[in-house]
């Protein structure tokens, strides 16, 4: 597994900006935990067993380790951003 975080600097629905942390399966390329965490304090969460609600959705575009503008990040970092309460849940 890595791990990624990814600052994405729009405001998304007035909850401002956001920063996005995602677990990502080394092998098979797929996002398999993400963790947005936003502005206004939202915090949603998506995993396998969530996949998306209305306010959005797990990534299911297989992650391109060459090409990504996230930076990689250690695994205590990502259970740091995971360990917050999610909003959506």
């Amino acid at each position: 597994m890595r791990y990624f975080r990814y600052f994405w600097n729009e405001d998304f629905n007035g909850r401002g900006t956001s920063m996005h942390f995602y677990a990502v399966n080394e092998n098979s390329r797929e996002v398999e935990r993400q963790v947005e965490i936003y502005a206004d304090a939202t915090v949603l969460a998506y995993d396998q067993g969530h996949v998306h609600d209305d306010d959005g959705m797990l990534a299911d575009q297989l992650w391109d380790f060459d090409d990504s503008l996230a930076d990689e990040i250690d695994e205590a970092t990502f259970r740091e951003a995971e360990r917050l309460r999610p909003t959506n849940r």
